[in-house]
């Protein structure tokens, strides 16, 4: 009996000694995956929360609706307020709490490295403790990589990113009538199509022919105090003018294009995710964005149905 008890206490003693002396202390956990995506782009993607859910790997678990809190194999992952470059989150398990952040590192405009990395609690010198901690980092590292490994995946869409699938193209439209006003308030649908129905009448009484469907720009231009309203029609030769209408030339040059489907509010949001993306990609506008009314908009009455691409010349 007593050497029963001897060979148990010498195998205990052992067993906390390798604990102590060879497993190693864990104080973070870190996972690194390289994405081929556009840092920026990237960084106010995961700034929204609300992008978290559509790429949230699919577990047994139910994320809370509008919460902030997200489970993956047994973790649960509140995330907190969003820094320039990183986000913090807050991963939970039973008594187990560890503070985390995501940062993103840019190696060229496309082409970038997520770092996830979670600081583990304090074990101090208890053995079995420190042996549950190693055990929990394990899993956690598990998790970690799993999820941001669900994120590279989506990622990798730029449209995922923009909310747009965008194209790089050459201008083909060199040859543009305008009418070019300011007003007071902002331009309605009947002021835009008074403007398109005057360029229609002017082209077509000098002979000449329209050779895409109508542009638009629309701005508040803060030095004046007015909507800057410019309409134009592209045109088959290059015609005088008058004192409404006149003649615009457009360099043969790069162009960012996308196509959508909806309103102004759509139309409008899908213009400043082209200029985000001119912006993370290092490119300069030397020239106004517009819009190409594919859709007759005083003709359809459902926005949902307008079709408009967008463009924004770039350098």
């Amino acid at each position: 009996m007593k050497k029963g008890l001897a060979v148990l206490f010498v195998l205990v003693s052992i067993l906390i000694l390798t604990i102590v002396f060879l497993i190693p202390k864990q104080e973070k956990v870190s996972t690194i995956l390289f994405l081929s995506a556009n840092q920026p782009a990237v960084n106010r993607n995961l700034a929204d929360e609300n992008n978290w859910k559509k790429w949230w790997p699919e577990t047994g678990e139910k994320s809370l609706e509008n919460s902030g809190t997200y489970f993956n194999n047994g973790f649960q992952y509140n995330l907190g307020t969003p820094q320039f470059g990183s986000v913090g989150v807050v991963i939970k398990k039973g008594d187990f709490v560890a503070n985390s952040i995501i940062n993103t590192f840019a190696f060229s405009t496309d082409s970038m490295m997520i770092s996830w990395t979670a600081n583990m609690p304090e074990t101090g010198k208890q053995p079995f403790r420190k042996l549950s901690n190693y055990l929990q980092a394990q899993k956690l590292k598990k998790s970690m990589n799993e999820i941001l490994s669900g994120y590279i995946n989506y990622a990798r869409n730029g449209e995922h990113l923009y909310s747009l699938n965008v194209d790089l193209a050459k201008v083909k439209d060199t040859l543009l009538m305008v009418i070019k006003t300011l007003q007071k308030q902002p331009p309605t649908q009947a002021d835009i199509y008074d403007r398109i129905n005057t360029l229609k009448k002017y082209i077509k009484q000098q002979g000449a022919l329209e050779t895409n469907h109508p542009m638009l720009h629309s701005a508040y231009v803060e030095d004046l105090g007015n909507y800057e309203l410019m309409v134009a029609i592209p045109v088959n030769k290059p015609l005088n003018g008058n004192n409404e209408v006149m003649l615009k030339r457009m360099v043969p040059g790069n162009i960012l294009f996308a196509e959508i489907n909806g309103g102004a509010a759509r139309v409008e949001e899908a213009m400043k995710q082209l200029e985000n993306y001119a912006r993370d990609h290092q490119m300069l506008s030397p020239a106004q964005p517009f819009q190409l009314l594919i859709t007759d908009r005083k003709a359809e009455p459902d926005t949902l149905k307008w079709v408009t691409q967008i463009y924004y010349p770039v350098l």
